[in-house]
């Protein structure tokens, strides 16, 4: 996809990736409407960026995605690309039946992006587009303690599978950071140890933009992960290796808590 001068929504702009992707776009001839739900974080973050609305909303919420679809129309009047990156994730040891504290997160990481996914479907009928997902390498690979945030990234991987073949071809694209260094650890709980390998958030930033202008329906940030993968097809080990380092990591992140 050409961005030169088109109208594009990003959510989840105000810190991590969304904050790198905007930052990005800031050089780009093309019109922001920039979302998040944290009003003063975001108007930091949109600071010099040319021809930038904020819009703050609880993404998690359809009648809110509904609003950020009309403010988007009022002001720019098309959506050429929709990149959903609003998410979060708990560090836990799932213990307790709790009905809301799943619902919170699965309707952010994914009814939020899905049902702005058909909206945009809906929207364009009769134009090109593209809607972008950022999933993580955890829908491919899930970790202990990100159990929920795992199963919510990896149901956006099979829906944009499916959803993608609903859709004019390059519509679609869905990229996979791995752990970023951002501020995600911290917001996901107490005493959280970092996963490693670890990324710079602007260098993830920049390969997701990189993979759009490609038009790339999987988008891999790191190339470490990308070979790994196509490895593990071949060599099912890395997998268990990994998920034994961040057992021992959830673990001792366990007593520290104790």
């Amino acid at each position: 996809m050409n961005l030169d001068q088109k109208n594009i929504v990003l959510t989840g702009a105000a810190s991590g990736i969304g904050f790198e992707i905007l930052q990005a776009l800031k050089n780009k001839n093309v019109r922001i409407i920039a979302a998040d739900i944290h009003s003063q974080n975001l108007k930091k973050a949109i600071g010099d960026v040319p021809d930038c609305h904020a819009f703050v909303a609880d993404l998690s919420k359809p009648e809110e995605i509904d609003r950020l679809f009309d403010f988007t129309i009022q002001k720019i009047e098309t959506i050429d690309l929709f990149i959903a990156n609003a998410g979060f994730a708990y560090y836990e040891k799932l213990e307790n039946p709790d009905w809301e504290h799943q619902r919170k997160i699965i309707d952010l990481n994914f009814n939020g992006p899905v049902y702005s996914a058909v909206k945009m479907a809906a929207l364009n009928k009769n134009r090109s587009y593209k809607t972008v997902f950022i999933s993580s390498a955890m829908a491919y690979w899930a970790t202990p303690g990100y159990s929920l945030y795992s199963a919510s990234k990896a149901a956006l991987k099979r829906f944009a599978d499916g959803f993608r073949f609903e859709t004019p071809s390059n519509s679609f694209s869905i990229a996979y950071p791995i752990a970023t260094n951002t501020n995600f650890f911290n917001a996901a709980g107490e005493l959280v140890p970092r996963s490693k390998p670890m990324q710079e958030p602007y260098k993830v930033a920049q390969r997701i933009i990189k993979g759009i202008e490609k038009d790339r329906f999987q988008i891999y940030p790191s190339r470490l992960f990308r070979i790994s993968y196509h490895l593990n097809k071949i060599i099912s080990v890395i997998k268990p290796v990994f998920q034994h380092q961040e057992n021992q990591r959830f673990k001792k992140w366990l007593c520290l808590k104790k």
